[in-house]
């Protein structure tokens, strides 16, 4: 296939998975809206600004870094997959070890275990395989759009189960997580590559 129609086939592949998830998303928030309170919603808020705040000090753009990377060997792409894994490592560690803090400062103890929990579950996306990437750099968007979909729409249905029988902001959370566990066990059947600790 030519450089062209693969960039096309990237961009529509891409375009059509963000719409799909994106209207997901919003329906999904639409039933959530009906089952939460609105303070629940507020706790996810809070806790995911502070989340983006640590992961702005961690954001070192590796998978950036290999996708215009003009050669790739094993060695790199494993040194890399450990490096993700260590920063993540260390993220957990800040989070958990200012989420007292935070939680005082924002006159919200619920917002202590939620910081800790999220930290924890966002070990999952630094285990994804790096065949990932290798999927990136041939512009094979499809497979990645396919996992995209298919964890976003199991993470809504586990969501929206909980805040059924148990609705808490918690519901959120593990909604979040799930979606990340899922794309990562989908990131080892879209690609062979088994990245290793290097």
């Amino acid at each position: 296939m030519a450089l062209k129609q693969k960039l096309i086939s990237a961009y529509l592949w891409q375009l059509l998975g963000n719409w799909i998830v994106r209207s997901i998303g919003v329906v999904s928030t639409l039933i959530l809206v009906r089952l939460l309170e609105p303070s629940d919603f507020g706790i996810i808020a809070i806790a995911m600004m502070c989340m983006g705040l640590f992961e702005q000090f961690t954001n070192f753009g590796i998978s950036r870094y290999l996708i215009l990377k003009t050669e790739l060997n094993e060695q790199l792409l494993d040194s890399c997959w450990t490096l993700g894994i260590l920063i993540r490592i260390v993220l957990i560690i800040l989070v958990v070890a200012t989420a007292g803090l935070i939680a005082d400062y924002v006159n919200t103890p619920e917002i202590k275990l939620v910081l800790i929990v999220i930290a924890i579950g966002g070990l999952f996306p630094a285990l994804n395989s790096m065949g990932i990437i290798k999927l990136q750099r041939s512009l094979s968007f499809r497979p990645l759009t396919k996992i995209n979909v298919i964890s976003k729409i199991v993470s809504t249905i586990i969501t929206l189960l909980i805040a059924w029988f148990y609705p808490t902001y918690w519901a959120l959370v593990f909604g979040s997580i799930s979606m990340t566990i899922i794309y990562m066990i989908g990131s080892y059947f879209v690609s062979p590559y088994r990245p290793a600790i290097n």
